[in-house]
């Protein structure tokens, strides 16, 4: 017979944050990428309302962010977050939403869903199988996702210019989620009314 006292507790209900950027996001507001701002940083996810306990680390392409945080949760820092979900943000061209005077592009928000006890190589299936597989569109289709190539075909030689200025195959993005290699271990989101107040569409 089950003793019923285990469960006597009934449901517990948690907030979730799945779209915090990080210092090492292409853009961010938090100044820079030092330890001094890390250190800030962390503290203020430490500081979190004891109610959220689930995040997800949500950078523009790429995933060093993320790669971070897992380094201070490794060493003892975080304990009131239970679970860290990597997310990548894409800037593609296939929806946008309009308004009376501004035409925007909107953002696709991928969450892995990943093994932390094999974190290593988890992180690197991710860099080299899915960031690794999608290519640069605006006349660069040959050219690999990456933050030398946002640099080196930006008008100005910056990633924050070559971020605005190109986007990644959206459809090769999408094919790449659908695909028997990442069916399943992916929940997509669209961002819509970024703008104004970020929400999100769960696809």
């Amino acid at each position: 017979m089950t003793d019923d006292k285990q469960y006597n507790r009934g449901s517990e209900w948690r907030k979730w944050d799945l779209h915090i950027h990080t210092p090492k996001s292409i853009i961010q507001k938090y100044g820079g990428d030092t330890p001094k701002i890390w250190e800030k940083f962390i503290l203020s996810l430490e500081n979190l309302p004891s109610d959220i306990k689930v995040i997800g680390i949500n950078d523009y392409y790429f995933i060093d962010g993320y790669k971070e945080v897992m380094k201070f949760k490794k060493n003892g820092r975080l304990e009131n977050i239970d679970k860290i979900f990597p997310v990548l943000e894409f800037r593609i061209d296939t929806f946008a939403s309009a308004t009376e005077n501004k035409f925007s592009k909107i953002n696709l928000h991928i969450l892995f869903d990943i093994n932390e006890s094999d974190l290593e190589n988890e992180i690197k299936k991710i860099e080299d199988e899915f960031i690794g597989n999608i290519n640069l569109s605006n006349h660069h289709e040959t050219e690999k996702l990456s933050r030398e190539n946002l640099i080196n075909h930006s008008s100005d030689k910056k990633i924050k210019n070559g971020f605005a200025e190109l986007i990644p195959d959206t459809k090769q993005v999408l094919k790449t989620i659908n695909s028997n290699q990442w069916k399943g271990k992916t929940f997509t989101l669209l961002g819509y009314v970024e703008e104004n107040g970020v929400r999100s569409l769960l696809l």
